[in-house]
This record gives structure tokens, C-alpha cells and sequence, in this order.
């Protein structure tokens, strides 16, 4: 049995695996380990027995090191014999552990012509690194001066000490950066491979490494272009302003502007690196680079960085960067506006920048027309309902329009976040003048519906597989859960009643006739209604055999579809049988789909006077809403 305990948590939870450091359990145990592996932990040092086949040395005897800290190494060294673990990989393990004491009595085991020596020497080489990734200046030590005599291509493997010194150097370990320019003679090749550390290093090893290229051949520009000025790119990501200035001081007054106009994977790459929320000191010290013809390629930055900057900037309120681009081209702004539709107003108000919002709206006299081309999706208030109480101070009259096409989801904003902003239900409703809208506003029902829609809603959107799933508007019966929507043979009768309620959001709907036709299934009407008692249908199996004849069914209409093609259900049957054969996403979609219906039916009734009873009714909204609402009176008409 394995054990992948891939995340801190389930590993602190497990008594075995947490005795073994974190560091080790990822580096060396790749987050993994066997329970035979594991079990040694607790064994006694004396009762450790032979290796099983499914044991990973080096893993098993780790774990019996961690689980006897306390042991003597002469013990340590005894266990390994009966386990029948080599000799090198007790070396290994002892450096891992820092045993200095148990390395000591393997030392003379390590035989310059030991069979295995490519393969230790590999072993090595991953110790090596592991020290020059956590710091382990002392098994970095061991390593070189205990172990690597008795491998002579060690000392000379210049990609394994280029890889050590490149962790070194991220990491900031000036004393492993010494000790490996000490063993290494090629200077430029371990300077090339650290190229892409120069913008994130700790000051110290940043001097040390410019003092290593002074004295090398390379000059530090030619260090700083490996990789495409990765190093300057990186610093501009970051938002580090101190590395990005000890860069840009190493490139020549002459180079700059090419640096700042060519570096990177396409032009002016760095300045779109900086036209995100706070990367405005960034912006101005790139800009401040650029000597030579410095208003064509600043009118060309801001061309290319105001649609990438005005976007990330509405979602995330930066009002000093947005200030800032007012300041140099409102022009470019305002195009950019009026061509997206006042798209970034929507970001900013769905994002809840409010700051951001009553700038752009401030450039931008359009943005109500616009939000009206776009059927008010601004008001669906996605983030919180502070944006959706600045709109209504600026447009009290556009209240009615926007309840009328946003389906109440402003009103819905107020309920996900109400700890945000408790007044705003009653707001909205003192400045809606439509009666029916006013009806809705204050019917009970509605409001509640509402709620525990979007609190089942938000859960099962957050954790799919384990929340309970909306059963008060569904239908569904209390046992049932998320996953029956997994492909499962026992479920599909649940699946298929939420196929066949999906075609009223499709392209092609489907009719009334058509529905009360559905209704008439057996298996879809259990589900549905609860009108059929499900022990008639199912008297023990329940849900496989309310499957069985639901599918029975669908058969037996598709035979007629082929007997008459142009009959009254060939496209009906035809896109219910195509959604019921779809793969599993494609089933968690129509799900998806599914909620967002049921959820428009329920804004839809609320406003409806209880004594409607004119013309056909459609049973599917009907019946689901008069059933789990318990308002009989209610109805909806088609």
C-alpha cells in the first residue's frame, strides 16, 4: 500500500510519515512511501528485518534513522546489515540525517572500485543538490570531502556543480557559492548558469557574483543578456525596484534603450510586464531608461500597454497607476472605452473597484448607453453590491430597466454579500417605481428562495464533490449528493430528468407539448413531481430499476422517431437522446446550465399574483415551484 501524502496537512496527520522532515519527504520520498517503508519508523532498531520487494532502500532505511534519532550508530549500522542495505546507501543516508558519526564507520566501506560507482556517483550528485536547494553547509561538506575521493569524475562534473551554484545562488548561500568556485576552474560556464538569478538574489551574493565576473573574461552585460534578459524580466515581475535598478546599472548608458525596446521575447516585453496593479514605480523607471527618441517609443509603450494596463487595473482598484495613464494620454483611455463597449467599467464594477469605477465613468459619458447595449450586465454584481450603489446614485431612473433585464441579480449581489452592505435591499426597493418589481422586492417568498438558492449554490460550486445539492429547489431527494453526477450506473435516472430539463435552455427548446409529453415517462415524472411512489416502480433496487425503464423508454421512442422521422418528437427525442450520451463534463455542464436555469424560473415567478390561472401550464416550471415552495396558489404562465 502507498501512501502519497502530497500536501502539508495530510502529512502532519499521518504520526509515520511526520516524523521524517518535510524537506526529505519532498526531495528524497517524492511526497510517497510504502507502508512496509513507513513501518520501520516505529519497529525497534533491533528487529528490523530484510528489505521486501517492494521497499525503496534508501526510503526504508531513511525512515528507520528518523524513527530512531536517538540510536547509536553502531546499531544504525547493525539494522542496515539485516535489512541488506549497501553500504552506499547508508553513506547517502547518513548524509541526508546529518549522522556524522555513522558516516564515519562507512567511510572505509566506500571502495574506489565499487561496481556501482555510475549509479552512486548519480546518487551523489542528488545529494549535492538537495545541500546547495535547503543550505546544508554541512552536507554539502560532506559530500565533497568524504564522499567525492572515491569517485574520481566527481570533482569534474561540471553540470552537477552548475546546478548546485544556480540553487546556491537563488537561495542566497554565499559559503556553497565559494566553495564551489573553488572546485570548479571553468568560471564563465558556472556564471552563464546562474544568469537567470541576477534579478532575485540576496545583495551579498549579487556583489560576490559581479566580483566573480570582474575577474573572469565575460563583462556583467554579457552575463545579464543569457536567456534574453530573463534576470531584468523576472525583476519587473516581481515589482522590485531595488534589483531592477542594480541590473539596469550594470547595462551601458548606450545599450539601454535597445534593452528596453528589444530585451525580451517580443517589443517593449518589459513594459507589459510592468502594466499591472502596482507596477507603476517600474513603469517610470523603464520609461526613464529610454534617452533616444524617447516620444516615439514612448507614444509606442503607451499604444501597446494602456488596453493591457486598463484591464488589470479595473479588477484590482490601482488608483495610482489609472491616475497616472489619465494624466499622460486620456485620449487613449477614452478610445479604448468607447471601442471595448465600456468593457473595463463592467470589470471594475463586477470587481467591485469602485475608485476605478468613478474614473472611468468620468471619461466615458457613454457607459449607460453601453451598459443598456449590453442589457445591464454590469448589475449582476458578481463581487458585491458596493459598485452596484454607485451605478444606482448615477442612474436612479434606469432601476425598473435593470430589474427587469438582469433578473434581480443585483438584488442577489445583496444576499451573497450581505455582511457587505445590509441596507442595500432596502435601497434598491425605495427606488424602484414598477409595482410588480416592488411585489417581488418585498415578497417573502422570493426573497428567502433566493437565499438558500445561492448559499446551496456557492457550496456547491466551492466543493463539488461533497456538498449537499440544492434538494429544496430540485427536487432531489435528501440522501442524494453532488457526485451521483459522476458517471454511475445507479444514478443516471437523476442525470437523465436533469438532461431533459436542460433542453429548456437550449437553442431549439423545448414545447409545451413536448414537455407534458416528457412528464408522462415514468422515471422523469418520480423525479420531477415525487407524484409516483417510488417503491411501485422500484419495490427494491430503487434507483437501477427507475433507470432501467427510463432508458426502456427513450428505446422504444427512438424506434418510432425511425418509423415516422418527421413525426411530432423526432427533434426532441433526438436532443434529449444526444445530451443523455454525452461524456462526464460535458453532463457536469448541463448541470451548470441546469442551475443557472432553475434559478432564472425562480426570478421569474416571483412577481406573479397568486390567483393567475389563465391558459396552458408548463408542468415542469410549474410543479417544481408549487411543490417545493408549498405555494399552492402559485402558478406560471407559458
Amino acid at each position: 500500500m502507498k501512501f502519497y501524502l502530497n500536501n502539508h496537512c495530510d502529512y502532519e496527520q499521518n504520526q509515520q510519515a511526520s516524523v521524517i522532515p518535510w524537506s526529505i519527504w519532498w526531495w528524497v520520498f517524492d511526497y510517497c512511501s510504502s507502508a512496509d517503508e513507513l513501518a520501520r519508523t516505529q519497529c525497534p532498531v533491533a528487529s528490523q528485518s530484510r528489505l521486501h520487494r517492494n521497499e525503496n532502500p534508501i526510503k526504508a532505511y531513511l525512515c528507520v534513522l528518523f524513527g530512531h534519532p536517538d540510536s547509536a550508530a553502531q546499531a544504525l549500522l547493525d539494522a542496515a546489515d539485516r535489512m541488506d542495505v549497501s553500504r552506499m546507501t547508508v553513506c547517502l543516508a547518513a548524509l541526508y540525517a546529518q549522522r556524522t558519526d555513522l558516516l564515519k564507520l562507512v567511510e572505509n566501506d566506500l571502495l574506489p572500485d565499487f561496481r556501482c560507482e555510475r549509479i552512486s556517483q548519480d546518487d551523489v550528485c542528488n545529494a549535492l543538490l538537495w545541500a546547495g536547494i535547503h543550505q546544508q553547509s554541512f552536507l554539502f561538506t560532506q559530500v565533497l570531502d568524504l564522499v567525492s575521493p572515491h569517485f574520481s569524475g566527481l570533482k569534474n562534473d561540471k553540470k552537477t556543480h552548475g546546478s548546485a551554484f544556480d540553487h546556491a545562488v537563488k537561495q542566497g548561500h554565499l559559503d556553497i557559492v565559494d566553495r564551489i568556485v573553488e572546485l570548479v576552474p571553468d568560471l564563465d560556464y558556472l556564471l552563464d548558469q546562474s544568469s537567470r538569478r541576477w534579478g532575485k538574489c540576496p545583495q551579498p551574493v549579487f556583489n560576490r557574483l559581479i566580483e566573480l565576473t570582474l575577474s573572469s573574461s565575460r563583462q556583467p552585460f554579457d552575463i545579464l543578456a543569457q536567456n534574453q534578459f530573463y534576470a531584468v524580466g523576472k525583476a519587473v515581475e516581481d515589482k522590485n525596484l531595488e534589483s531592477l535598478n542594480r541590473l539596469l546599472a550594470l547595462v551601458p548608458d548606450d545599450r539601454q534603450r535597445t534593452l528596453m525596446v528589444t530585451g525580451g521575447e517580443c517589443p517593449y516585453q518589459f513594459f507589459m510586464g510592468a502594466a499591472y496593479p502596482g507596477g507603476l514605480e517600474i513603469f517610470k523607471r523603464l520609461l526613464s531608461a529610454i534617452s533616444v527618441d524617447f516620444e516615439a517609443h514612448r507614444t509606442a509603450v503607451f499604444e501597446l500597454c494602456v488596453g493591457r494596463a486598463l484591464y488589470e487595473l479595473s479588477m484590482s482598484n490601482d488608483l495610482a497607476f489609472l491616475d497616472y495613464f489619465i494624466e499622460q494620454v486620456p485620449e487613449r483611455l477614452i478610445r479604448r472605452l468607447q471601442d471595448s463597449d465600456c468593457f473595463d467599467i463592467d470589470n471594475a464594477a463586477v470587481r467591485g473597484s469602485v475608485e476605478v469605477l468613478g474614473r472611468l465613468i468620468a471619461l466615458s459619458p457613454q457607459w449607460l448607453e453601453a451598459q443598456q447595449k449590453s442589457q445591464y450586465r454590469t448589475f449582476s454584481g458578481t463581487y458585491g453590491p458596493k459598485a452596484i450603489r454607485r451605478f444606482l446614485e448615477l442612474a436612479p431612473d434606469h432601476v425598473d430597466d435593470m430589474l427587469t433585464v438582469s433578473k434581480y441579480k443585483a438584488i442577489v449581489a445583496a444576499y451573497r454579500h450581505y455582511n457587505q452592505d445590509r441596507d442595500f435591499l432596502a435601497h434598491i426597493t425605495s427606488l424602484a417605481s414598477h409595482p410588480r418589481h416592488r411585489a417581488a422586492l418585498n415578497n417573502p417568498f422570493f426573497l428567502e428562495k433566493v437565499r438558500q438558492w445561492y448559499q446551496e449554490f456557492d457550496c456547491y460550486k466551492h466543493s463539488r464533490d461533497d456538498s449537499s445539492f440544492s434538494k429544496t429547489v430540485t427536487g432531489i431527494p435528501t440522501g442524494n449528493r453532488v457526485y451521483c453526477f459522476k458517471y454511475n450506473e445507479a444514478k443516471r435516472n437523476i442525470l437523465g430528468t436533469f438532461i431533459a430539463r436542460h433542453l429548456l435552455t437550449c437553442d431549439e427548446p423545448a414545447t409545451d407539448r413536448e414537455l407534458k409529453f416528457l412528464l408522462r415517462i415514468p422515471a422523469i415524472a418520480v423525479s420531477l413531481h415525487g407524484s409516483i411512489d417510488p417503491e411501485q416502480c422500484a419495490p427494491r433496487h430503487g434507483n437501477i430499476l427507475r433507470e432501467s425503464a427510463f432508458v426502456a423508454e427513450l428505446m422504444a421512442y427512438r424506434e418510432r422517431r425511425s418509423a415516422d422521422p418527421r413525426g411530432e418528437y423526432y427533434s426532441f427525442f433526438a436532443r434529449l437522446w444526444g445530451g443523455y450520451e454525452r461524456s462526464r463534463s460535458a453532463k457536469l455542464r448541463a448541470v451548470d446550465t441546469l442551475i443557472y436555469y432553475i434559478q432564472e424560473e425562480i426570478f421569474e415567478t416571483a412577481h406573479l399574483p397568486e390567483a393567475t390561472k389563465n391558459g396552458e401550464l408548463s408542468d415542469i416550471v410549474d410543479r417544481f415551484v408549487i411543490l417545493q415552495s408549498n405555494a399552492a396558489t402559485s402558478r406560471h404562465v407559458v
